[in-house]
């Protein structure tokens, strides 16, 4: 990443970083929901971030009918995924394995993964619904976890996620997949919550 690049993402890393700042308050605080939505709220502007990156290098993503906050929850989740199978593409380029066993290994690593499940949560709108829950105290809101839901360990969960996913953002490598993996997954997304149960 050049200088001019990090330049351009640095005010939306400190954003997030203030917000994740802020949930650690709330934490501390036994606010639980109101610091999950300000965990999403960092989520969608490493999403942001993300999205500037693939601007960077080129890569042209298309909207998919999602809406803003999606499209950045999304982002943050294929840029894990693109993490989580670099390196079985990367054993079978070095050829280490064969085709047939790499995918079979991919399969079986990305089932059980939390990767696939913080796909899951985005792609059913869970995160962006908990975080309306954890601002909003109405009967139109369209709960996928109560306030009582939202407790230190789901709140927890996804500050990992987030500590998980920032690094990545200086892997060019890891970006470019993410963008390949953000215009497919979403075709797959009704076949994985299907099975979502499954597993």
């Amino acid at each position: 990443m050049t200088d001019d690049d990090l330049k351009a993402i640095q005010p939306i890393i400190e954003n997030c970083g203030g917000l994740i700042d802020d949930a650690i308050l709330l934490v501390k605080a036994e606010r639980y929901p109101r610091a999950f939505a300000l965990n999403v709220l960092a989520l969608e502007e490493l999403g942001k971030a993300i999205q500037v990156r693939w601007k960077q290098l080129g890569v042209t993503i298309t909207r998919q009918k999602r809406s803003a906050h999606i499209q950045k929850q999304m982002a943050v989740a294929c840029l894990l995924i693109a993490e989580k199978v670099l390196p079985f593409y990367r054993r079978f380029f070095a050829g280490e394995v064969s085709q047939p066993v790499m995918m079979v290994e991919l399969a079986t690593a990305f089932i059980n993964s939390d990767e696939r499940r913080f796909f899951e949560r985005v792609a059913a709108i869970e995160l962006d619904r908990s975080k309306q829950v954890g601002f909003y105290h109405d009967d139109v809101t369209i709960a996928t976890h109560s306030r009582d839901e939202i407790d230190a360990d789901f709140t927890l969960q996804l500050s990992q996620t987030l500590a998980k996913a920032m690094p990545l953002l200086k892997s060019e490598i890891a970006i470019q997949v993410a963008g390949i993996f953000y215009e497919i997954m979403p075709q797959m997304a009704d076949q994985i919550l299907a099975d979502r149960n499954a597993y």
